[in-house]
């Protein structure tokens, strides 16, 4: 089975925010600001190409991208992913069933990992300023 691109990366309003928190914009994917007569028109590209700033390069981080920026094991709390009626939970919490500090959802696993990733770079859980 073959999942297309639009899945696997984060939708440009999140991309963004993860950008505006520092989070270094190298991806395998970016999101292409480009004008279209007078509205910005998101395009998502394999590549950036190489312009005298014309356009917005975002980074559409990829799920193993975002996974690599997800914090190295902690003796106590941990990330649990886990789908459920057609929605993607990524959960914060103690390990076992026990206290919860972070629930993000979305239909896309990609897109709650990204809110995830928000939240723990919020908390100072993530450091995005290494490399």
């Amino acid at each position: 089975m073959i999942i297309e691109i639009g899945y696997q990366v984060v939708c440009r309003e999140l991309s963004q925010e993860i950008k505006n928190l520092g989070v270094k914009q190298e991806s395998a994917w970016y999101w292409n600001m480009g004008m279209t007569s007078v509205v910005p028109s998101p395009t998502l590209r394999k590549y950036k190409i190489s312009c005298e700033n014309k356009y917005e390069y975002i980074s559409a981080l990829t799920i193993a991208e975002i996974g690599q920026l997800f914090p190295s094991y902690d003796s106590d709390y941990g990330i649990y992913i886990f789908c459920d009626c057609g929605q993607w939970f990524v959960q914060y919490r103690k390990h076992g069933f026990g206290e919860r500090l972070k629930d993000c959802n979305n239909e896309y696993l990609v897109n709650a990992m990204a809110k995830m990733l928000i939240w723990l770079i919020k908390q100072k859980k993530v450091d995005v300023t290494r490399n």
